[in-house]
């Protein structure tokens, strides 16, 4: 694995005027488990939050017992060379 961290646009969607976008250093060869530890320390998750892909301009959240069987690369979405995390 790598340990070459990127810079990712967190966004929250769904109530959006809530939360501003927040930049973070990840890496996409993490677990989202491990994804969701980092975040909830900088106190940017919390447990009501879900990570989501977006496809076909559809969100689909992820569950949290599939956190582990998934790294972060697998749902950030690449838009203008920039990475994007979308929770929900």
């Amino acid at each position: 694995m790598s340990s070459e961290k990127i810079i990712v646009l967190i966004k929250i969607i769904g109530n959006s005027s809530l939360h501003s976008p927040i930049f973070k250093r990840l890496n996409p060869d993490d677990y989202l488990s491990g994804i969701r530890k980092e975040l909830e320390n900088g106190s940017i998750i919390n447990d009501m939050l879900l990570f989501s892909k977006e496809a076909n301009n559809e969100f689909g959240d992820m569950k949290r017992e599939d956190e582990d069987n998934f790294h972060l690369k697998d749902i950030i979405k690449v838009e203008n060379n920039q990475n994007i995390l979308y929770l929900n």
